[in-house]
């Protein structure tokens, strides 16, 4: 499914089949298409979480979103175009998980690649959000605080440095 349908042009005959599988397809209005959900990963996850390929699964899971637009809005840049929000499930669910390295190292570039982009170009985003931005510091610390310790260590250090960039923004945003 992921080969072969991972977006189905709006106009295209195989629109009507994602169209009829709502679980397994979202639509999206801006692209005109529709995006595959990952349904059978999903559903290996939470039909087989002890599985020896559920942590592969849910880490898949974790890829980024596809389709939709931003705007300019910087948690949505984060939780979405960044994964965080995969990312933050997946490491909560699978902490010991051989991915679970890589993991941290893309939830910590999701938020600080972001954050250093909206400090370096202050009109290029039209809603920072520090509020939301902060409370996904906070999920990602209270997961990070289950890790494994070097990987508590990573996530740490990811955290405190985009704290200080999060904290930079208001200069940077007047």
């Amino acid at each position: 499914m992921l080969a072969h349908f991972s977006s189905v042009d709006g106009s295209s005959p195989a629109a009507d089949f994602a169209k009829h599988h709502p679980g397994e397809f979202a639509w999206s209005q801006p692209d005109g298409a529709y995006f595959y959900t990952r349904y059978q990963f999903r559903e290996l996850v939470r039909r087989f979480p002890s599985h020896d390929r559920a942590d592969d699964a849910a880490y898949r899971l974790a890829d980024p979103v596809e389709g939709g637009e931003c705007e300019g809005y910087v948690p949505c840049y984060i939780e979405y175009r960044g994964a965080f929000t995969g990312l933050n499930a997946f490491l909560t669910q699978f902490p010991k998980s051989e991915y679970a390295g890589e993991a941290v190292g893309r939830a910590n570039d999701a938020f600080t690649s972001n954050l250093a982009d909206a400090l370096a170009h202050p009109d290029g985003f039209e809603t920072l959000s520090p509020q939301t931005v902060d409370s996904l510091l906070k999920a990602y610390s209270a997961t990070a605080a289950r890790l494994p310790d070097s990987l508590r260590a990573r996530a740490q250090a990811g955290i405190d440095s985009a704290r200080q960039m999060l904290d930079s923004l208001p200069r940077a945003h007047p």
